[in-house]
């Protein structure tokens, strides 16, 4: 009998973390050229939380309050949820500074 662990799918926001989304690396650097990673920001131009969401996209995609009031792991959640609409056209200036494509999954 195999004594390892099964196989767990990673779970984001306690959600399943789903193979055809963006891998969490190129996330992080999404919202550190977004916000530095500053994940609770509010800079006052329309734009909340690490990954500068607009509140009319947080809330379509299911956020409640402010992005910057949300914890890492849900604005990621999010982002994701929002990705699969609009690939990384959601974030134009960081998508052209990295030369990502647009449903571009892998660094």
């Amino acid at each position: 009998m195999d004594s390892e662990e099964p196989y767990a799918s990673p779970t984001l926001y306690g959600q399943p973390y789903l193979a055809d989304w963006p891998n969490l690396a190129m996330w992080e650097r999404m919202a550190w050229c977004e916000s530095r990673n500053t994940w609770d920001i509010d800079t006052g131009n329309g734009y909340f939380g690490g990954l500068q969401f607009a509140l009319g996209s947080w809330q379509w995609m299911g956020g409640e309050g402010s992005p910057s009031d949300a914890s890492k792991e849900e604005q990621i959640y999010r982002a994701n949820l929002l990705w699969k609409f609009q690939g990384w056209n959601g974030w134009p200036g960081c998508k052209a500074y990295f030369g990502w494509t647009r449903w571009q999954t892998e660094e």
